[in-house]
């Protein structure tokens, strides 16, 4: 049943494939008869004329009777290749000759003049800026016919951007500006345009004759030879004959790519569109899917994927740079004519940046699928819907899916996108839905855009912007929301549903032995809200005083008397005393003038307000306990948060007193099926009090539990109620304390007192501080006090610190007496920590120290460094030592260097041969424990060739075994420089006998021509897999032609349980 299946679809698909590719090829055919068929009429002779009509049975007649007829037979236009009628539509030209050593003009004939020795011409029509130029030895220019003859070293140059050619060279050129029609015997051709890596590439054609019709943008070649190098043709394409058509069409007949002399692929006849095609076929017969055939219809708008794609290597190359509006005619888009407009939906769609697209693809091995994609917007953009779906038909699908690669006959995508953004809402919408994981890496890694790569015989190499499989997928919704309050106003001073969500979460996993997408997860849904305002509120100014300043400056009479000027202009409010009489014999004497002004204080403001919050938090979900979603009711949990905040604000003045008062409700309640305890509720009730008086430094502060009510529920038994209200204890006092703080500035230098202390009925303590900071010092000292079980002050813990900073040297000492612990000695409760640190040579060199050193460790030793060290940093070079134990009795633990050396670089030969050493290497011995003790090493080699050849080198090495190197307690160096030489044995037995262990090794040999890249790689690793530890080697190679970057080789070589396996990326 299913082998029959199979072959039907198979049927379809090269049903399909047949009737797409034929499609194609027809028009192609069509398209090449047609462009021949009307090149010959149009350029048909009388003769050639009367022979053509005479063969077919037609009417003779004159010339144009004779073509009309010829065009009426085979229902084509006439090509529009020739000259403009002059007469109807003449066309304003001007000509400059530029240079010449001799002119000679005939007599007989005025307008014929013979040009000789270094000619150059400039030329152009009234419709361009940029003048044309033409040089050559010798030149007859016929001014009546506007014609121009040119022998001998010809070069055409048109300077134009918008050209298909920008210079041409020949033996012989004949011009005729007035048309901008160009033939050239013997000639050749170069313009620059930029491949599909955007790197500019000159491009040169020749052939035995060119016609280059300027009008049209269009280019006839016979013989034609394509390089991208003029001396040397590395690579090439040969064609018997080459037209590049108007829009960047490429019409090849019999032609060759060829590296060097050697012809590599032969193509009889192809045609090439340069404009985009309606439907957008892309076809091959080599890819990972068999062959293949993607076509894309763009209904209305314009497929941004498309516009990405729309210009392969080929057509980037040979056409013209095009930014016209475009629009469909047939099976090509064309430009949008003058005065023409576009449809009213194609007009909003090009707004709004809106599209819909319907997509048909066919492949050997995955089948036949049928979609859209779509996006469109609204609201200048605010709103937006997007949406894509895709059907396929795959002949190899499964009826029942029981592992986990399976996948169903038919196989789809579906991903629907809403948007919607404005000033009062938030909201995105997300719903996937996919028929097996790997569904979207086939079917959406598609190609948009005609594709002419794939049929020169490469692999063809789909887009990879979907790479995963898709193992579990979410539907969610976002949003969040601000409603308008204006109108409520203070009452209601906001109101905003911050976040409101909901999520179906699917996994890919089997059930009753069929794999399929499962419910394992609902949030349904995620709901968090606000709301603000003031219930009244009540604020003046209060009386402003006026303060005096006195400042003095120096200035010359004449400021001064500009000042006064100023004064008289403007009423300054500025009053100004003379230190000294001024004379007006002496204007530039310099005089002391003192200022004095007036400011007032504005910022005094008194005020009571009451306002409150409202805040809610909501979420019902859904987790599954075993895979998936079985029963909804055993699987729910509901959570609700109500709060409020209730508060009181007043200052009588901001020097004076400022006062807080909150009360805080609040109401929860949590509900979970998946626990034996499934309910639990609460109320409660909090208060704070916050007083003020910032001219004293004064602040104090209590917080409380009011109220609480709590209740919880459990299967099998009854509720379980707790209530409590408040008492002055410390079970419902969370907070009570007195603050001051203030600070003075006093000579060079700030001095910060403050005391701070911990209220009944909490245990009292007592933590009186002062801070002192003058120029680059800060001081700083502590005593807390704590009450006893008698609830007496007595000394806990004294701090003292002392800290120094500069940019040469910094330092910090910081000191702590834990009196508490205070019993026979005066010394065990000190501890102490430090460090400093010393920069020299703009940081270059530093040097540093730390220690914490403590009189009584925790093990008993006395004057006990629990930590010393001191670390060295150099250039590339970091070095630390690190001590521990008793102060007369330290121990080296560990010695810890890194050393970084990047890119050494020696040069040859004007820089361009380097050859470049790196080093990273790290050393951790640990003298205490050896098997700790660790190593490890990159070695990096890079030696290059400017524009022929980069080669890289590096190597990483790792040792910890260097416990082995120990006799007793003193390291062998033999045994350790016997063991490295060792891991250089690649041909005996000693790597396997050693603790150096190569981890990682990377050679990469890259070669530059001027056609082509030519990378080799081989590097090797240790990967774990399945539990062991092997050499995994990988050799890659990478050819590619920079003209055309699609036409490359990508080979990979990957050595597996001694078996080498070749993987093609291209």
């Amino acid at each position: 049943m299913k082998h029959n299946r199979e072959e039907l679809y198979r049927k379809v698909f090269l049903l399909a494939l047949l009737f797409m590719v034929c499609s194609f090829s027809v028009f192609a055919d069509i398209a090449t008869d047609t462009l021949l068929m009307s090149l010959s009429i149009s350029s048909a002779t009388k003769e050639e004329l009367e022979q053509m009509v005479s063969i077919r049975d037609l009417p003779l007649g004159t010339e144009e009777e004779m073509r009309k007829s010829l065009y009426a037979l085979y229902s084509i236009e006439e090509l529009q290749l020739k000259a403009p009628d002059l007469t109807d539509s003449p066309q304003d030209y001007k000509l400059t000759i530029v240079h010449a050593d001799s002119a000679i003009n005939k007599v007989q004939d005025a307008s014929l003049v013979v040009l000789e020795g270094n000619v150059t011409v400039e030329f152009s029509l009234a419709d361009e800026e940029k003048p044309k130029t033409l040089t050559a030895n010798k030149m007859i220019l016929d001014l009546a016919n506007t014609r121009l003859s040119a022998f001998g070293s010809v070069n055409f140059i048109d300077p134009s951007d918008q050209s298909s050619v920008q210079e041409m060279t020949g033996d012989i050129i004949t011009l005729n500006w007035s048309t901008r029609c160009l033939t050239v015997s013997g000639g050749t051709t170069k313009t620059e345009r930029k491949n599909s890596e955007d790197k500019t590439v000159s491009f040169f054609t020749s052939g035995e004759q060119i016609t280059y019709m300027g009008s049209d943008n269009t280019i006839f070649f016979d013989e034609g030879f394509i390089t991208t190098n003029k001396e040397n043709a590395y690579s090439s394409i040969t064609a018997k004959s080459l037209s590049l058509l108007s829009g960047g069409d490429i019409l090849v007949n019999n032609a060759y790519l060829s590296i060097g002399r050697v012809p590599v692929l032969w193509v009889p006849v192809f045609f090439f569109p340069g404009s985009t095609m309606v439907g957008n076929p892309a076809m091959g017969f080599t890819s990972d899917r068999g062959m293949f055939v993607n076509t894309t219809f763009e209904l209305y708008g314009t497929y941004p994927n498309i516009k990405a794609n729309s210009q392969s290597s080929f057509s980037s190359l040979l056409a013209k740079a095009d930014t016209n509006t475009k629009t469909k005619e047939g099976p090509l888009y064309r430009d949008l004519e003058e005065n023409e407009a576009l449809g009213d939906l194609e007009t909003w769609a090009q707004e709004s940046d809106s599209y819909l697209v319907v997509f048909a693809d066919s492949y050997e091995y995955s089948g036949v699928s049928l979609g859209f994609e779509t996006n469109n917007t609204f609201l200048q953009k605010k709103a937006s819907v997007a949406s894509n779906l895709c059907l396929a038909l795959h002949p190899d699908g499964y009826e029942t899916l029981i592992s986990y690669s399976d996948y169903p006959v038919l196989r789809y995508i579906s991903e629907t996108k809403l948007l919607l953004d404005t000033s009062w809402a938030d909201l995105s919408i997300l719903i996937p839905f996919y028929s097996d994981p790997k569904a979207k890496r086939i079917y959406a890694n598609r190609l948009t855009s005609f594709s002419v790569d794939s049929l020169f015989g490469a692999n063809q190499e789909f887009p990879s912007d979907f790479s995963s499989d898709i193992s579990s997928f979410t539907w969610i919704a976002k949003g969040s929301f601000k409603l308008p309050v204006e109108n409520l106003s203070p009452y209601v001073k906001s109101l905003e549903i911050t976040t409101l969500n909901a999520s179906i979460n699917y996994s890919w996993q089997t059930v009753d032995g069929e794999y399929g997408y499962f419910i394992n997860s609902v949030m349904l849904p995620e709901l968090s809200a606000k709301m603000t305002g003031t219930l009244f509120s009540f604020s003046r100014q209060i009386e402003t005083k006026k303060k005096k300043t006195t400042e003095a400056e120096t200035v010359t009479t004449y400021e001064r008397q500009l000042s006064l000027a100023n004064k008289r202009f403007f009423d300054s409010e500025a009053k100004f005393t003379f230190a000294a009489p001024v004379t007006l014999e002496d204007p530039y004497r310099k005089v002391t003038v003192a200022s004095t002004s007036e400011t007032k204080e504005t910022d005094n403001t008194q005020y009571i307000s009451l306002g409150y919050t409202i805040d809610e938090k909501y979420y019902y979900s859904l987790e599954a306990t075993e895979g998936y979603i079985s029963d909804w009711e055993s699987s729910k949990e509901i959570y609700n948060l109500t709060k409020g905040v209730l508060k009181l604000d007043a200052q009588a003045h901001p020097d004076l007193f400022s006062f807080t008062q909150t009360l805080t409700p609040q109401v929860t309640s949590k509900e979970d099926r998946t626990k034996t305890e499934y309910l639990t509720e609460g109320i409660y009730v909090s208060a704070s009090t916050i007083a003020s008086i910032p001219l004293l430094g004064l602040t104090y502060t209590l917080s409380e539990r009011l109220y609480s009510y709590s209740a919880s529920y459990s299967e099998g038994f009854d509720a379980v109620t707790k209530t409590s209200s408040f008492d002055f204890t410390k079970d419902y006092v969370t907070t009570h304390q007195l603050k001051f703080s203030k600070s003075y500035a006093i000579r060079s230098g700030t001095f910060s007192p403050s005391v701070t202390a911990t209220l009944p009925p909490l245990d009292s303590i007592v933590l009186p501080a002062f801070s002192y900071k003058t120029g680059n010092w800060l001081f700083f000292d502590s005593f807390k006090f704590k009450a006893n079980t008698a609830g007496i002050l007595e000394g806990n813990l004294i701090t003292s610190s002392a800290t120094f900073t500069s940019p040469v040297f910094s330092s910090s000492l910081t000191g702590t007496y834990q009196l508490s612990e205070y019993e026979d000695s005066k010394w065990e409760p000190f501890d102490a920590t430090g460090n400093a640190t010393l920069n020299l040579f703009n940081k270059k060199v530093s040097l540093q120290e730390k220690f914490k050193f403590e009189a009584v460790s925790s093990s008993g030793d006395a004057n006990y460094f629990s930590t010393l060290s001191s670390t060295l940093q150099v250039p590339s070079i970091t070095t630390t030592l690190d001590f521990t134990g008793v102060y007369d009795a330290l121990k080296l633990s560990t010695w810890n260097t890194k050393v970084v050396l990047n890119d050494i670089t020696f040069a040859w030969w004007k820089n361009r041969i380097q050859l470049k050493l790196g080093l990273d290497t790290s050393l951790s011995v640990n003298f205490l424990d050896y098997y700790a003790t660790t190593f490890g090493i990159t070695a990096k080699v890079g030696f290059s060739i400017a524009e022929f050849l980069d080669f890289k080198f590096s190597v990483t090495s790792s040792n910890t075994g260097f416990y082995s190197y120990y006799d007793g307690d003193s390291f062998s160096f033999a045994s350790m420089w016997e063991d490295l030489a060792n891991s250089f044995d690649f041909f005996g037995d000693g790597r396997n006998q050693t603790q150096f262990n190569m981890s990682s090794v990377s050679a990469e040999l890259t070669h530059y021509m001027d056609d082509w890249s030519l990378n080799c790689k081989y590097k090797g690793s240790v990967v774990l897999s399945d539990n062991q530890y092997s050499w995994v080697p990988i050799v890659s190679i990478f050819l590619q032609w920079k003209t055309i970057p699609e036409l490359k080789v990508d080979e990979n070589w990957t050595e597996t349980s001694g078996i080498w396996s070749s993987t093609s990326a291209t």
